[in-house]
């Protein structure tokens, strides 16, 4: 990838950015452990692997109540953000599979044929991606729109547990209701 940053990707794309990111992390993390022998890579191997963790943890978010005001800004601003987002996402992998191709014929003319067919392989991975985010492009509002709904009803029932009459904050044993910015009186 060249100009995406993937936490623009989770923090605005919703479930379906999320994703992506998944699949983006596994390959990092398996990167990381085939160059693990070397000790001075270990660095960049914690670094995969925190990246991998952060990407599940953030998958684990659907239909969850809301903690926070910003929460439920930023789920009701996916269903609009997350396909332009992942359009510009695809965009910028169909760049990538150009430079990789680019790079293929030239290793190809000057290298051999196993530096050019690594080049191709990457490049054809980039066009993958590139379907793969058009793809979450496409189906990206409906899912995020049933993931805002979806948490908007677990949100109302956390407030209200039991699901009778009026019900307030202060009636709560713990404080969830206070920190996820609902009040029902």
């Amino acid at each position: 990838m060249l100009f995406f940053d993937d936490k623009l990707l989770l923090k605005y794309s919703g479930v379906t950015g999320s994703r992506l990111a998944i699949d983006r992390a596994d390959i990092a993390l398996a990167a990381a452990r085939d160059s693990c022998g070397d000790p001075a890579d270990y660095d960049a191997y914690q670094a995969a692997y925190q990246a991998a963790y952060d990407a599940y943890d953030e998958l684990d978010r659907p239909l969850k109540p809301f903690k926070s005001s910003s929460d439920i800004f930023l789920s009701a601003l996916s269903i609009i953000s997350a396909p332009i987002l992942l359009a510009l996402l695809a965009l910028d992998e169909m760049f990538s599979f150009i430079i990789s191709s680019i790079k293929s014929i030239v290793d190809l003319c000057t290298s051999g044929t196993d530096e050019a067919k690594k080049s191709g392989a990457k490049a054809v991975g980039h066009l993958l991606n590139a379907f793969k985010s058009l793809l979450a492009a496409a189906v990206s509002p409906v899912v995020n729109a049933v993931d805002f709904v979806g948490s908007c009803v677990t949100t109302l029932k956390a407030t209200n547990p039991s699901g009778e009459g009026r019900y307030t904050p202060e009636e709560d044993d713990d404080d969830d209701a206070e920190d996820c910015g609902f009040r029902i009186v």
